[in-house]
């Protein structure tokens, strides 16, 4: 029995408008299939989170003219590093949440 058959889908960014400014959340989860148990999307496929990341930033910045896009991923350290050397002109900031600690680079 699927539980998330009834539940509705989950937005693919946040618009917020902070002043006069656009703001873009984007929430990414890791990639590893490995580490979610079978089903646990209710089917849906697990996409490559830089060429989400990429495709939904050109969307973002063409179609809803966003100033600022700020994205949140729960992946290693070592792949937030490198996705911030990869898209760094794209995103000021990138908010990493599988570790505990506050990194500076």
């Amino acid at each position: 029995k699927n539980k998330l058959k009834n539940m509705k889908d989950l937005p693919r960014f946040q618009i917020l408008n902070v002043g006069e400014k656009k703001l873009a959340l984007l929430g990414f989860l890791t990639e590893d299939a490995s580490l979610y148990r079978p089903d646990s999307f209710g089917g849906a496929t697990i996409q490559p989170i830089m060429e989400s990341a990429k495709e939904l930033s050109e969307y973002l910045l063409k179609e809803e003219e966003v100033d600022l896009i700020l994205p949140m991923t729960h992946q290693s350290i070592a792949l937030d590093r490198k996705m911030a050397n990869k898209m760094g002109h794209l995103f000021p900031l990138l908010m990493g949440g599988h570790i505990t600690n506050l990194i500076w680079r």
